[in-house]
This record gives structure tokens, sequence and C-alpha cells, in this order.
């Protein structure tokens, strides 16, 4: 009998024991579980991931932000103009606005005032009365220019003044004959120099014509009054005029 409660109780005893270590076993388990389902959540590790991408989201705008603001900076200062110094006419400088500085800077006839180009004023001239054409002497020029017609060999100017002339320098001869017009200069060896009461002659080789030296102007083919100028040094000229006539032409074969 006693041996049997013994059994008994050993036997009780043990079924304790495993119902206990069972229910060790079970709470260790939804334990596990449990902490098994928090980790990886589907929830969790959106939520996770959403805050490391906004995360990096940001930092990537901040970073745009910044290179955005020290671009337009940049820009910005990259723009600005700048400043040109304002011109100083008179400094001999040609600067920006400035047409001229100097006279060379503008055209023959022209001169450099306020640093713009301006045309110079009309010259005055003076005329001759005592300086005068004496007389012309006429040849045939068979072929000037492709024209046939009356030349002046000679052009001789005599002195009706007191006293002695000079000019130093060379001297333009022009003629105008209706539509026909020649103008020729004077070369460096000719001067332009009369004792008082006599005469000087002007050849064609006083001039520096290349071709048809034989004459100093050509007046063309028609009978017709020309004007002959002579313009000197020191803005002195003398000018004549005389009706050709058809003798001239005759009297030389230029018919």
């Amino acid at each position: 009998m006693d041996r049997d409660k013994i059994i008994a109780v050993c036997l009780v005893v043990g079924f304790a024991f495993l119902l206990l270590a069972t229910l060790g076993i079970v709470a260790i388990t939804g334990f596990v579980l449990l902490n098994s389902d928090f980790t990886t959540s589907p929830t969790l590790q959106k939520d996770t991931k959403s805050i490391l991408e906004q995360d990096a989201t940001s930092s990537i705008i901040d970073i745009n932000v910044d290179s955005t603001e020290n671009s337009t900076q940049l820009e910005e200062q990259e723009e600005e103009p700048v400043a040109t110094p304002a011109a100083v006419c008179g400094n001999g400088k040609k600067e920006n606005g400035e047409i001229c500085e100097a006279n060379s800077d503008c055209g023959s006839n022209q001169q450099c005032s306020a640093c713009k180009c301006q045309d110079l004023p009309p010259v005055e001239k003076t005329l001759l009365s005592d300086i005068k054409v004496e007389k012309l002497t006429f040849t045939c020029v068979p072929d000037f220019e492709g024209k046939k017609g009356l030349g002046v060999k000679i052009i001789r100017l005599k002195n009706d003044s007191s006293s002695d002339f000079s000019a130093t320098g060379n001297g333009k001869i022009s003629a105008t004959t209706a539509n026909t017009t020649d103008t020729v200069t004077t070369n460096n060896a000719f001067k332009f120099s009369i004792k008082s009461g006599k005469l000087l002659d002007i050849y064609g080789t006083n001039t520096t014509r290349t071709s048809a030296q034989y004459m100093v102007v050509f007046l063309g083919n028609q009978v017709e009054p020309t004007k002959l100028t002579i313009d000197l040094p020191d803005n002195k000229y003398i000018e004549y005029t005389y009706d050709l006539k058809a003798n001239d032409f005759s009297s030389v074969g230029c018919l």
C-alpha cells in the first residue's frame, strides 16, 4: 500500500514538472515568435525605409538647393557689367565714343575738333592781279586719252608789279573748256620766280604729266571759251579766260 502511494506521488510530481516544462516551452516559443513578427513587420520596414528615403531625399534637395543658389550667385556675379571708363577728350588716346584725337585721325579735308572730325573751313584764296597770263601757245594733240584736240604748249606769265615775285612749292594748272577739263601739277624743279616786268614760260616738261609732255593742258576740240586757273602756294592764284577761235585750231592743223 505504501509503495503504491509512493509511486502515485512520484507520477503526480512528474506530471506536474512535465506540465511546467510544457508551459515554459510554450512561453519561450511565443516570445520568440512575437519578437520575430515585430522585427519582420512589413509596416515597420516600410516606415523605416520611408524615413531613410525622406532623409536621403531631404539631403539631396538641400544639396541641389545649395548648388542652385551658388550657381545663381555665380551667374549674377558674372553678369554684372564691367564699367567702361569715361573717355577723356584731348588725352591723345582715341577712346570709346571718340572719333578722333588728332587731325591725322580724320580725312585730308577735315580737322579734329572736340574729338569729332569736322570739315575744314573754305580756304580764302588771293587773286594775283599783277601776275597775268600774257600769252598761250597752242599745239594740236592727235590723241589724248582717245581724243584729238587743242592743247596749250606754253603758258607765258608776266609780272606787271614793281617788285619781284616768288612762290615756293608746286602749282596746279587747270583748264576747263565746255565739257573738257584737264588738270596738271608743276614738278619740283619748276620755280614760280618772276622779276619785276619780266616773263616766265611754263612748258609741258615743267609738269608731272607722264604722257604728252609736249603740252601743258588739254583744251579739247570745241570752239568755246576756256578758263585757265593756276593755283600757287600760299593760297594765291592766277585766273585767265580766253575765247577759242576756229583759227586757233586751223593754225596748228587741228581741224
